[in-house]
């Protein structure tokens, strides 16, 4: 069992599939859908993963890898626990498309885990009742505080709508989970900033999040391909959030930076596959699936930084699960 000090965080990228095509996703990497037929002659869907570089260089294969299933997802997520992760964050792709994420949520909360859910809310409302309980954030993103600002940032068009009904439900029925909204600033939405701030904390039609995170663009996965319409010099960023923090001195605005996000994330891969990040990559380091536990500790020993950096970007639960549990 982990020290106190060897506690830390993980985002389980439970499948790459998604509702939306953002160009500036690090997330996971979308799959490749294949409808099998099983032995009683019923067709089921699979998702397979092409496997990077990195990862074929750790497992010496080139073949496709399936989407975990929930048997080998619940493995995963015990074995990371049984070595450290207390905050199981749970994210894509889009969540909520797996059928078994409810099942998934409520295992990592057995586990005794803080659960974050990150979602784009397409499909929350309708399945939200199965897991409220289960979770201790949820967190929702937002680009901008109009349809067109965030068909700019290329969101779909539905995403604000979607965002606004969420928070509209939750001021009339009160959460007893944080609720977190996520903006992604770059140089296309720099000038919409104040505004998004007057929608989430202005508005008496809905309930403000708990926190607010600001991004800043950066050039990871697909965000390498559209860098040169997104991209946002430190400083700017910097500026745009010292004046959001003082408009809004009643919110808890939490900026994240590109130096914070480099080395500061353990990723699990939808198919099992644990990375690290640097500035423009995600590096293979361990398959969960075959990994043994002891192998696994020394691994993460070796990446002690990476533990702590992962805490200190999620040091704005602390004081709020202190209240929560």
């Amino acid at each position: 069992m982990a020290s106190d000090a060897d506690e830390f965080v993980i985002d389980y990228w439970v499948t790459g599939a998604c509702d939306m095509e953002c160009p500036f996703c690090y997330g996971a990497r979308r799959p490749v859908s294949k409808t099998i037929r099983r032995k009683d002659g019923k067709k089921k869907e699979i998702r397979e993963y092409v496997p990077s570089e990195e990862t074929i260089a750790l497992t010496n294969s080139t073949a496709a890898r399936p989407e975990m299933r929930l048997e080998q997802a619940k493995y995963v997520l015990e074995k990371l626990h049984r070595v450290g992760a207390r905050t199981i964050s749970i994210g894509g792709g889009e969540p909520l498309v797996r059928t078994d994420i409810s099942e998934i949520i409520h295992f990592a909360r057995s586990l005794g885990a803080l659960v974050y859910l990150s979602t784009n809310g397409t499909y929350l409302m309708r399945r939200y009742s199965d897991f409220e309980t289960a979770i201790d954030v949820l967190g929702l993103p937002l680009d901008g505080p109009t349809v067109e600002v965030n068909a700019r940032m290329g969101r779909r068009s539905y995403l604000l709508a979607n965002v606004e009904e969420i928070l509209r439900y939750f001021k009339c029925h009160p959460p007893i989970h944080l609720v977190r909204v996520g903006t992604v600033l770059s140089k296309v939405n720099a000038q919409d900033m104040m505004a998004i701030g007057n929608f989430l904390f202005r508005n008496s039609a809905i309930r403000a999040p708990d926190v607010w995170r600001i991004y800043q663009f950066e050039r990871i996965g697909r965000g390498r391909s559209n860098q040169e319409l997104y991209k946002i010099s430190d400083a700017e960023f910097n500026d745009i959030c010292r004046s959001l923090i003082a408009a809004f001195p009643q919110a808890n605005i939490r900026p994240r930076s590109n130096a914070a996000h480099k080395d500061a994330y353990f990723f699990v891969t939808p198919d099992g596959v644990l990375q690290i990040v640097d500035e423009t990559h995600h590096i293979s380091i361990a398959d969960l699936l075959t990994v043994d536990q002891n192998h696994l500790v020394n691994l993460l020993s070796l990446h002690s930084h990476t533990s702590i950096k992962a805490n200190l970007n999620r040091d704005w639960l602390d004081d709020h699960i202190r209240y929560l549990r």
